[in-house]
């Protein structure tokens, strides 16, 4: 008996393999894009990582950027109200700077409320030591120093500051302090030999170096006449300053028998 193919039963069986055929496109296409999709999850997932950049000490605009070209992503997650950085600026930042992390990852920021301000406090009277001390303490800063004379103030000691103590300025302000460098005496080397002179012309010799005549005493002299200085004190080349009296010894002539 002979097995008849009708055109139908062909029809049939050519769009059954279509249908097959079809279906096995779409398993190899779907998979293909699974494939595809995995692999990059998978790369993101494990991508490339990057140093953060350190921005704190900067503004919040360029910390941004800073952070863009790095390809992270800034958050602003407070801010610090006791801060020496201007208002704006990012003083805390998570993770710090140098640490290694995935391309796309945030890193938190804490942003400067404004400088915090504090009273002056007073340093006159301080050595200088003493006085940066105190001021750093507080978080001032010594600023400009000069050095004068003064006959009041002991050397290396605050004659003034500015600004003025209990004054309220922002914390880093450079407070400007005057220092004694102690009397202005000056020290020079006894210039007037007076001896045998009187006392008049000994007054008139030592006015022209700023000295004085100090006591004048009287004694017999068989050498000296009378009315002629003895002996002077300080001697010559011995040290005075500007100012200074110099003692006197007269000869009331030779001693009586």
């Amino acid at each position: 008996m002979k097995l008849k193919i009708g055109r139908v039963d062909l029809v049939t069986e050519f769009l059954k393999f279509l249908r097959l055929a079809a279906g096995a496109l779409i398993a190899v296409v779907l998979g293909y894009f699974i494939l595809v999709v995995g692999f990059g999850r998978l790369f993101v997932a494990g991508g490339e990582e990057v140093a953060v950049p350190e921005v704190i000490g900067h503004n919040v605009d360029e910390a941004e950027r800073a952070l863009a070209d790095a390809g992270l992503v800034m958050k602003e997650i407070g801010v610090a109200k006791d801060s020496s950085l201007p208002e704006g600026f990012v003083v805390e930042q998570d993770p710090e700077p140098g640490i290694k992390v995935r391309k796309g990852r945030t890193v938190k920021v804490r942003v400067s409320a404004g400088l915090a301000e504090v009273h002056v406090p007073n340093v006159v009277g301080r050595t200088l030591r003493q006085a940066e001390l105190v001021l750093t303490r507080i978080g001032l800063q010594v600023g400009e120093v000069t050095d004068v004379h003064d006959d009041t103030v002991p050397k290396d000691h605050v004659i003034d500051q500015t600004p003025k103590a209990r004054e309220k300025v922002n914390r880093g302000t450079k407070i400007n302090l005057l220092i004694s460098l102690g009397s202005e005496e000056v020290t020079i080397l006894m210039p007037a030999n007076l001896i045998g002179l009187t006392v008049d012309e000994a007054a008139k010799m030592l006015k022209e170096y700023e000295l004085g005549v100090g006591n004048v005493t009287t004694e017999p002299s068989m050498t000296v006449p009378a009315g002629r200085i003895i002996r002077q004190a300080p001697d010559i080349g011995e040290q005075v300053k500007k100012g200074d009296a110099v003692d006197l010894v007269i000869s009331s002539g030779p001693p009586t028998p």
